[in-house]
This record gives structure tokens, sequence and C-alpha cells, in this order.
């Protein structure tokens, strides 16, 4: 090895070696009190000051897609609870738009992408009209299951392939 290539390693092993010198901390979440957690759910998990989340009954259609954990897409054929849920929220239309919006907002992230593209096709908006709603989130990650493999996406990857003209993965039946 040259005496130039050692120096040059040696000097960056030594300025990374400063760089991380100090101990690395994780940030811990608060702790809520016993009371609180019983009676109230923050809407920020991270702040418990946070005004306690409205607690709202679902059907188990809109259950379903509220706490749903990944988004699946959708192909001639499909099948499956998760499938027949979006089609019966659609079949019933507008009665289902003060539960969707409250999913929207208090949902799991793949759960706000599906209230999110069904708030469109239930009001006829386009999904990039609908997906703006979403761009508070722009970084969280989703999981999604597409043409047989398991990838994960930001919500802002998501916004951007369902706000085209022909979105690649297709989420509502």
């Amino acid at each position: 090895m040259s005496r130039k290539i050692v120096t040059t390693c040696l000097t960056a092993f030594a300025l990374f070696s400063n760089l991380s010198a100090e101990p690395c901390r994780a940030q811990e979440a608060p702790m809520l009190s016993p009371e609180q957690a019983l009676t109230s759910v923050p809407a920020n998990p991270q702040d418990p000051s946070a005004p306690a989340v409205e607690k709202r009954q679902l059907s188990a259609d809109l259950t379903l897609i509220a706490s749903a954990k990944s988004l699946r897409e959708f192909r001639t054929g499909a099948s499956g609870e998760l499938y027949q849920a979006l089609k019966n929220i659609v079949k019933e239309g507008k009665s289902q738009i003060p539960d969707l919006e409250w999913i929207q907002i208090n949902g799991s992230p793949a759960g706000r992408v599906y209230a999110t593209l069904l708030l469109s096709r239930i009001e006829n908006t386009t999904a990039a009209e609908a997906l703006k709603s979403l761009k508070r989130d722009d970084d969280t990650n989703v999981e999604v299951f597409a043409g047989g493999s398991k990838c994960h996406y930001t919500l802002t990857e998501i916004i951007i392939d369902q706000s085209s003209k022909t979105p690649v993965i297709r989420l509502l039946p």
C-alpha cells in the first residue's frame, strides 16, 4: 500500500473517531401515568399533552381499513377480507364519508392511504387532489404487497404513484 493511501485512511479514521467520540443517546418517550393510559389516547404518543383522539365506533369493514398494517395490490380475481371490506365501503358510498374522514386523520399510515383513495372514489375527485392531505407524513414508510413481493415505500412515493394517470400499484378494487 502506498504511503499516501495509508495517510488518507488514517486521517479519515481520526476524523471519524473525533466526530463520534461522544456517546449517542436514544430519545426517550415520556411515560404516561396509569390514569392517562386508561382514560385517553394522545394523538401524538411522543407528546402526552396532545389532545386525546376522539373515540369512534366503526363497522368491521372500516375497522379493518383503519388498522391496516400494509397496502395490498389488487389484481383481477383478488379475494380476501380486505378486498371485501374495500368493495363494501365503495358500495355503501356517501354514508361512509364521515368515518373515512376520521380514518384519514386517525388511522394507521396504510389505513389513511386507503381512506383517502376511497374518499376520492366516492366523491368523484382525482386521487391527486385527495392525496394532498397525506403530505404531512411524507417520510412515513408503508409496507406494500405488490406483484408477489413485499416492499416498503414512503408516503411520498405512494402519493406520486397513485396521483399518476396510470398508477403502477392498483390499491382499490
